[in-house]
Order: C-alpha cells, then structure tokens, then sequence
C-alpha cells in the first residue's frame, strides 16, 4: 500500500487519506521543466496533505510543519 513519505513526521489524523490522493492525482497537470530561477516546487502530494492539514487544524501556512513545506 503506498504511503505518504512524511507521515511518522506529522499526526495522521491530519494526512488525507489516501483514497482521496488517488482521486486528485489523474487531474493534476504534469509538471513543466522551465529554466527560471528561484524555488523548485514541492511535490504535489506534499501540497495536497499541507492543504489538508491546514483545513483540519485551522493552523497559519507557516505554523505547518517543515515535512510539509513550511519555510521556517
């Protein structure tokens, strides 16, 4: 069964589950290779259970945990 990568890093309660991964991954777009500067983005995974956790919790975007993609 495949699992989130982070998730011994953050409560599970606050993971989405993963059926709902499998239902948002086929509608996502294909990432494009560009050649600008600045940040390389993060996985789409990573993002949906940041999104998902925020909900949950109520937290701020930078109070979310690093394994998330939190800056600080």
């Amino acid at each position: 069964m495949q699992t989130f990568a982070y998730e011994d890093e953050v409560n599970p309660d606050f993971l989405p589950p993963l059926p709902l991964w499998q239902l948002v991954e086929p509608l996502l777009p294909q990432p494009v290779k560009t050649s600008k500067a600045g940040r390389k983005a993060k996985p789409d995974q990573q993002m949906l259970a940041a999104i998902y956790c925020r909900i949950r919790t109520g937290c701020q975007w930078k109070a979310l945990p690093k394994c998330l993609g939190a800056a600080s």
